[in-house]
């Protein structure tokens, strides 16, 4: 059996304007093509995630328009990891299914508070489905799937038990960590803020900072109401060569490292934690033989601050200096399903500047469902990239418990609790275990409930 193609990523680019997805995207993969090639190389294969936007086959066009009408198309549903686009376009690669593949993504929400999207009909050659497991049906019955704040919440207060930090505490570390981001993306183009955003502003509810699901509030959620699309030409080594690429401007994937395996929230037997995620970190560390602590440059998926700081504790990274180079999902942008192209896109930017040799981007799919972990270097790996599911390995790692609704009345010790406000209907959930140690999820709409867990996380008292 031969050795494996050696994959690289020639090219990239992010671009911000006022148009329409098709166009931002078509836009951000001219000019990672032309950082890769001078133009001078096709297009294989062009690999999408899921979008807002109501197009059928955004490939199918995108080929059209950059001259590779007969590029094959792929498209991962919403729930597909984006480090699994990733690795299954290094794995094409390396196996010779292709020479090239484009990966992009792009939203334009802002735009289309005014536009109108285009008809692009029809379907991709390919569709990567997600898992059937996702999310149990009584988190989508409950609400508290959809807006996605209301798990985060959740798994918020079981992880800020875990750490042994009061509700005041928990509050302040993640003003002080969201304030630290935002000061990352005041010094970007095209962020959000031009400032940063002062950590007790971030802590007080107001007008401009609502409660959305405590305790979460308006400023600590991803911000996706933005024009943005990000492009990544992955190539075969040689192919680049051959093609123009300068090999010293050419990024190395070290580790790309993703589970498949989902268990839905309020079925984790471990709320709290994210043992699939520290899974990834201790191979990773093993493969490129030093902790992920020695990564010069990290970018920690931002969608709320539980992300950061739970993957930052399973990872063993610290959280000061804030681990992102772009900002984070509030104040830099976070863009539906492809914010993780973007981050990748300038982390191989800052690589290629010479700003660091290494650099660390992680995603999460979902609700803290899924992990993914890509290692990025300026050199080229002795014994290759390690490309890698550990799902069966994070099937073992990840207790599951079922959950059922608990009858009024009953006995619970709260595992997790949040509140919100849907329209004037107040709501709280919370989740715990009952007399008989069964996982037990409980839904109230009387104020006083509301206001007892929009205050307070209760954790491990009685309800």
């Amino acid at each position: 059996m031969s050795a494996p193609r050696r994959v690289v990523l020639a090219g990239s680019a992010v671009t911000t304007a006022s148009a329409e997805a098709i166009d931002l995207m078509e836009a951000a993969a001219r000019e990672a093509i032309e950082v890769a090639s001078g133009a001078r190389m096709g297009v294989d294969v062009i690999v999408i995630p899921a979008g807002t936007w109501p197009y059928g086959d955004p490939g199918r066009e995108l080929a059209r328009r950059l001259g590779s009408p007969g590029a094959t198309t792929i498209l991962g549903q919403l729930g597909v990891s984006q480090q699994e686009l990733l690795n299954i376009s290094i794995q094409m690669i390396e196996r010779g299914d292709a020479r090239s593949v484009l990966v992009v993504g792009g939203e334009s929400r802002r735009w289309a508070s005014a536009g109108t999207y285009s008809t692009l009909a029809g379907g991709p050659d390919r569709t990567l489905e997600r898992p059937e497991s996702f999310l149990d049906d009584l988190e989508i019955e409950a609400g508290l799937a959809f807006p996605a704040v209301r798990s985060y919440a959740l798994i918020e207060r079981a992880f800020d038990a875990v750490v042994g930090l009061t509700d005041l505490e928990a509050d302040l570390a993640n003003a002080a960590l969201w304030s630290a981001m935002s000061a990352v993306a005041a010094q970007q183009a095209d962020s959000l803020v031009d400032a940063p955003v002062p950590p007790e502003e971030v802590a007080t509810t107001s007008a401009r900072n609502r409660l959305l699901a405590a305790p979460y509030r308006r400023l600590h959620a991803s911000q996706w109401t933005v024009d943005h699309a990000a492009a990544l030409v992955l190539t075969e080594r040689d192919a680049a060569r051959a093609s123009g690429a300068d090999p010293s401007a050419v990024v190395h994937p070290l580790v790309a490292l993703e589970s498949t395996h989902a268990v839905p929230v309020i079925q984790r037997v471990a709320l709290g934690r994210w043992p699939a995620m520290q899974l990834l970190g201790e191979v990773a560390a093993a493969h490129l033989g030093r902790p992920l602590s020695e990564i010069d440059l990290v970018d920690l998926y931002s969608c709320f601050p539980v992300a950061v700081r739970l993957q930052a504790m399973e990872l063993g990274i610290a959280t000061e200096p804030a681990p992102t180079i772009t900002g984070g999902m509030t104040f830099a942008g976070g863009p539906f399903n492809n914010y993780v192209l973007g981050a990748t896109a300038t982390m191989a930017d800052r690589l290629r500047q010479g700003a660091a040799t290494t650099g660390l981007v992680t995603t999460v799919s979902g609700l803290l469902t899924k992990p993914g972990l890509a290692v990025w270097g300026s050199d080229e790996p002795a014994g290759g990239a390690l490309v890698a599911d550990l799902a069966p390995a994070a099937a073992l790692r990840t207790a599951a418990t079922p959950c059922d609704l608990l009858d009024e009345g009953a006995e619970l010790t709260i595992e997790a609790t949040t509140a919100w406000f849907d329209g004037d209907q107040p709501t709280a959930a919370i989740l715990g275990r009952d007399a008989r140690g069964r996982r037990r999820l409980v839904l109230r709409h009387d104020d006083a409930s509301v206001s007892r867990f929009a205050e307070h996380a209760s954790i491990g008292e009685q309800l």
